[in-house]
């Protein structure tokens, strides 16, 4: 840098001046251009440059590095050392003792970098870099002359900051997201995992980075993800987006919904990819238990309108006028319609039998003091609710035409027990009523209470048309029910 000598003597302040110089017309021209040149540099590049004489504690600027630090000094001439250090003045307080050791690498290096914020007087704080370099060391090899020259590079420590506060964001969002993430390589390998991810397969980080996701996939969909990715590379698709069950650590599976994009670089090749992953095991659980609603209905419903045919068949031929046959056959469809109600209420799974017992006697505005019903907790299969509560509904009636409930001081006992062997024994016994005569022939009732109970539950039916009231016990195997003890 073509700088005047440092002196007491007048000359210029910074720079060459030819006037006090006589040296040949091409020589002063090729140094006034080059001087030119140093200027339109520093300019160019927003830098500034200063000399230091450490022996007249002397410092000397150009006009660009006052500028560039915001001072105004006379004929650029500032002091090295002491209160009036102007260099010293204009460091940030915060990064003034950092600048004073770059300055010491100047006693063993003969260049040095330096890069520290200066807090101009208009209070603007301005991000410096650059570098040191000794021009002339005394005997001793100690540091007398310096020169430096810096550049203002706020822009890009902004650029820098910016970047890494978007970074620290993008992490914190990645590290605490609500769902799983993680980059892979073209390989499909994983190069880094978030805790989600790792909580929602069961594995440490260690475990899961330098593995491939096919790995955890369950068996049957190995390489569907792999397809993904080609399809992605080809660029057939933007982003990949499937279901597909994962094996955790523990050996259980997890559905997951998972969507992979690929990243490119500005010039379009691909870098790696970014997958997000949601674990949809309660969503896949309740498709299923829909799917297997709508099964359960269509199955249900095919068997309830062979039931409602053969009642109304056997309703038919089993009395003498259309206006008995509308009555009857509408008090069976009614108790149909009550056992379906429990069914539906519990997703065709059962239902509780005591509730079972009192829906069906409800139908038809029973005393409840002439009715006692006892028996421990006991859910039904869904079978067994639909038989029961065809019988509970042929006993009721029959009781109520002919039966215990026909007279005043008739009483219905309805109770059930439970058997060592998990078995369930149903019983109905009336008491009270008019004397019991068994049926000429076989109707839709003794159907119902004998042979389609029996059937339906692999269970015994036994029916006894005793003098004092009539007996019916059903016996249920417990592969038919649950028994809930407290």
């Amino acid at each position: 840098m073509p700088l005047a000598p440092l002196s007491d003597q007048p000359g210029p302040s910074s720079g060459f001046d030819p006037k006090h110089v006589t040296l040949p017309s091409d020589t002063v021209q090729a140094l006034t251009e080059s001087e030119a040149s140093y200027k339109a540099a520093l300019q160019a590049g927003n830098m500034g440059s200063w000399e230091t004489d450490l022996r007249s504690g002397l410092r000397i600027w150009t006009e660009e590095g006052m500028a560039l630090f915001g001072v105004d000094l006379p004929d650029g001439k500032g002091c090295v050392g002491g209160p009036n250090d102007e260099w010293v003045a204009a460091i940030h307080p915060e990064d003034r003792s950092l600048a004073l050791e770059l300055r010491q690498l100047a006693q063993t290096r003969d260049s040095f970098p330096a890069e520290y914020r200066i807090k101009r007087p208009s209070g603007t704080v301005v991000w410096l870099s650059g570098r040191g370099r000794v021009l002339e060391r005394d005997d001793a090899g100690r540091p007398i002359r310096l020169v430096s020259i810096m550049a203002d590079i706020s822009d890009r420590k902004a650029a820098e900051m910016a970047l890494r506060e978007s970074e620290a964001r993008f992490r914190s969002l990645f590290e605490n997201a609500a769902v799983g993430m993680a980059y892979a390589d073209l390989d499909g390998t994983w190069i880094t995992v978030n805790q989600r991810l790792c909580d929602m397969l069961g594995f440490a980080e260690a475990d899961l980075v330098g593995r491939s996701a096919d790995e955890l996939v369950e068996p049957p969909e190995r390489g569907r993800e792999a397809k993904e990715l080609d399809r992605l590379l080809s660029r057939e698709i933007a982003h990949a987006a499937f279901e597909i069950p994962y094996r955790r650590r523990d050996g259980s599976k997890v559905w997951i919904g998972q969507t992979t994009s690929l990243v490119l670089d500005r010039d379009g090749v691909p870098l790696y990819f970014v997958s997000v992953y949601r674990d949809i095991s309660v969503q896949r659980s309740a498709l299923e238990r829909q799917r297997f609603l709508l099964a359960e209905l269509a199955h249900r419903s095919k068997n309830l309108l062979a039931v409602i045919q053969g009642i109304a068949g056997q309703t038919i031929r089993s009395v003498e006028t259309l206006s008995d046959f509308k009555t009857r056959f509408t008090q069976r469809l009614q108790g149909i319609a009550a056992t379906q109600d429990i069914l539906v209420r519990q997703d065709w799974t059962g239902g509780d039998l005591r509730q079972l017992v009192a829906t069906q006697l409800e139908l038809f505005d029973l005393s409840k003091a002439r009715i006692s019903v006892s028996g421990p907790d006991v859910t039904l299969s869904a079978d067994a609710v639909q038989s029961v509560g065809l019988a509970l509904h042929e006993l009721a009636t029959n009781a109520l035409k002919y039966g215990a409930l026909s007279a005043p001081a008739g009483q219905v006992r309805v109770r059930w027990d439970s058997q060592a062997d998990g078995s369930l024994i149903v019983t109905w016994i009336e008491e009270g009523g008019p004397p019991v005569i068994a049926p000429s022939r076989t109707g839709f009732g003794s159907t119902v209470l004998d042979r389609m109970a029996a059937s339906s539950v692999d269970g015994v039916v036994e029916l006894e048309y005793a003098q004092g009231g009539l007996k019916w016990v059903l016996t249920i195997p417990g592969k038919h029910l649950t028994i809930h003890v407290d």
